[in-house]
């Protein structure tokens, strides 16, 4: 159990080296990895401790549970102690509890005391692509501005069943990048899919940087221009309501179902398409 002085200055590198913690090694050990920690955990501290969000949340879930824990007889604190447990300390026997912006307060300066975390970090610019609006399989151009960086590559899927993809992004004059070494980073890429989910990360020799800061679990999109059919190139073919025992589907089951049928000699994507008996209601 910690001590007070300990939580505040637990540090972000414990247990690198300790066989214990396996997962711990694997992310400390590599050292891109490792940069990749140090971002995310910069973001959390900023867009958590430094704009003092925990202490709204906090003091919101303090009124939940307000008038139950007044009234609960077996509570181990007097109802005074829980009110003041924001920013009051509050002593059991040889321990101490810290107010939660005691604590994290504390904790905030300690962290951006650590050097890897007040290293200078890569700045990103917003991303340029050649073509906003794209069709299906065409190949766009990126490039994006990037200071105080050493590697940058763009993440991106075409789906969110799918794995965020990896693709180079370059500074060297040959990659859509402007000229070799002028901060411009660029690559091409082609989109596969109606829409592209993407991010930004680039890293130095110190520390990471991620756009937007909490990719891949926010992430900007591009969405492919579709061609619409022009009326009569999809046709209903057939139709069965309340299907009991005809056609059964891939899983052995009576579904309704509906059949489209392609007029043309082409592929139709049919994404953004909808079926309504009401035209203003998709």
């Amino acid at each position: 159990q910690k001590t007070v002085p300990e939580l505040i200055a637990y540090s972000p590198f414990a247990h690198a080296t300790d066989i214990a913690w396996p997962l711990i090694n694997d992310v400390l050990g590599d050292a891109s990895m490792k940069r990749k920690y140090l971002a995310h955990l910069k973001t959390m501290l900023q867009k958590n401790i430094v704009n003092g969000e925990y202490l709204v949340d906090a003091a919101q879930y303090q009124l939940i549970v307000d008038s139950s824990l007044n009234t609960d007889a077996n509570k181990l604190f007097s109802y005074q102690q829980f009110q003041a447990g924001l920013n009051t300390d509050v002593t059991f026997g040889n321990y101490t509890v810290p107010g939660i912006s005691n604590l994290l307060e504390a904790r905030k300066n300690y962290l951006f005391s650590v050097p890897e975390l007040i290293a200078t970090e890569p700045i990103i610019s917003t991303p340029i692509f050649s073509n906003n609006a794209p069709t299906i399989n065409a190949t766009v151009d990126i490039s994006v501005s990037i200071l105080n960086s050493n590697s940058a590559y763009v993440g991106y899927r075409f789906s969110v069943e799918e794995k965020f993809m990896q693709l180079p992004l370059f500074d060297d004059g040959l990659h859509n990048d402007a000229n070799a070494n002028d901060g411009i980073f660029g690559n091409a890429i082609t989109l596969t899919g109606p829409a592209m989910q993407y991010y930004i990360y680039s890293e130095n020799d110190s520390i990471g940087k991620f756009l937007p800061a909490r990719a891949e679990h926010e992430f900007f999109t591009i969405t492919a221009a579709l061609p619409i059919p022009a009326v009569g190139a999809i046709t209903i073919n057939e139709f069965l309501a309340s299907n009991t025992t005809g056609q059964q589907n891939e899983l052995g089951d009576f579904e309704d179902w509906i059949e489209l049928y392609n007029n043309t000699d082409s592929i139709i994507d049919l994404y953004g398409l909808f079926l309504s008996d009401n035209f203003s209601i998709p």
